[in-house]
């Protein structure tokens, strides 16, 4: 089974906007989680260390999506949710938004679930996998420097087939890990996990065949490595859509 977005009037409103971003030191990053428990993690200290505010729009919220022309900084992060549940019946809306913010020069950070709802957005699709991927994995890359080999976390029942206007950055044997489009970056795995969100995220799972032991040994044993390359990756990001370092 695929999902696809929103249909469009031509293929050529799926291209990424080439606006320059519009950030600037003190700007607000607008975050979309995809549940109201989905966790920023280390991803919330790079933010601290720049001095950027949030603005969380959580599902269960009643405020409606800002105007994009007022954002600049776009996080869209979740991990997929359990089997069968779906996705969320706000996804379209979503998908139109992000198009909308694109071509008014925000810059967009996609995680998780949130790099699926950036594929979509510019005319990809996911698919069910038969062997979801819950652990660790270590990529191919084409640009080490802002994606390291690993080990990162994949957290996901699906795959990304990727937008024509995709560039590949870094991928496994499931499928694409991370990918650019124009000013935006998806990343499919989970760099923002610290051991104790990896943790509350085994306990709750019901995923069969799951190795709980081997997974979170792992996770504190190597977290000084994990988190070093998930510092340098967003730092990166942050970089490319013209604010300074922290």
């Amino acid at each position: 089974m695929s999902i696809q977005g929103p249909p469009q009037q031509s293929v050529r409103a799926y291209e990424p906007s080439v606006a320059p971003s519009r950030a600037a030191p003190g700007s607000t990053v607008t975050i979309l989680p995809r549940s109201e428990s989905t966790p920023l993690g280390l991803l919330a200290d790079v933010l601290d260390a720049r001095a950027l505010e949030r603005d969380t729009i959580r599902p269960g919220s009643r405020r409606s999506l800002p105007d994009p022309a007022s954002v600049q900084i776009v996080i869209a992060i979740g991990s997929d949710p359990p089997p069968g549940a779906g996705l969320q019946s706000s996804l379209s809306t979503e998908v139109d938004w992000l198009r909308r913010a694109d071509a008014a020069g925000a810059s967009i950070l996609g995680i998780g679930t949130g790099a699926q709802t950036l594929a979509l957005a510019f005319g990809g699709t996911i698919e069910r996998v038969r062997s979801p991927q819950h652990g660790w994995t270590w990529v191919d890359t084409a640009e080490a420097e802002l994606v390291a080999p690993g080990p990162w976390l994949a957290w996901h029942h699906r795959t990304v087939l990727l937008p024509r206007a995709a560039e590949p950055i870094a991928r496994d044997a499931s499928g694409p890990h991370a990918f650019r489009l124009g000013q935006h970056l998806g990343i499919h795995f989970h760099p923002e996990v610290t051991p104790e969100v990896l943790s509350d995220w085994v306990l709750s799972s019901n995923h069969t065949g799951l190795d709980t032991q081997g997974v979170l040994e792992a996770a504190v044993r190597d977290f000084r490595t994990m988190a070093a390359n998930a510092y340098r990756l967003f730092a990166a990001f942050i970089a490319s859509v013209g604010l300074p370092p922290s």
